[in-house]
């Protein structure tokens, strides 16, 4: 099962923040706050997850999930997110997903990152009030 969930209008100016914001967020689902936003950071430090296109696709895996976990989340402002000389991010769909179903992970990121190569899907999510209407943007 993937549980999804959509935060707009975030005020986060780096990406520690933003991890961080993404950790809180995700608390009552994810046991570790300080372990998800270490892995995302992670994860960014070894290759950035910036696509473009003012969108980022940072994501990690947790040993002790049991469920995936999406959330989008889109800032007013785009900021600097991975190289400096990368174009800046408003639009993070975070994919947080369990450590032992690593074929399901590797599914789940190629079937959003198709999805999120279409600009009209990124523009679609950006402007997404409701979660019916993600779920259906991106088809999980």
């Amino acid at each position: 099962m993937t549980n999804i969930r959509v935060f707009s209008k975030l005020a986060i100016s780096n990406a520690q923040e933003l991890f961080d914001h993404v950790a809180e967020k995700m608390a009552p689902w994810i046991e570790d706050e300080a372990e998800l936003s270490t892995r995302l950071m992670a994860r960014e430090k070894l290759s950035s997850t910036n696509l473009g296109q003012g969108l980022a696709f940072p994501h990690c895996k947790l040993d002790k999930l049991k469920e995936f976990h999406v959330g989008v989340f889109v800032n007013e402002m785009p900021i600097i997110f991975g190289l400096p000389s990368a174009v800046p991010v408003d639009l993070f769909v975070v994919v947080v997903a369990p450590s032992r179903q690593p074929d399901a992970y590797i599914k789940l990121i190629g079937k959003i990152s198709q999805v999120l190569k279409k600009e009209l899907s990124c523009q679609a999510c950006r402007h997404a009030q409701e979660l019916p209407n993600v779920i259906e943007i991106l088809g999980v």
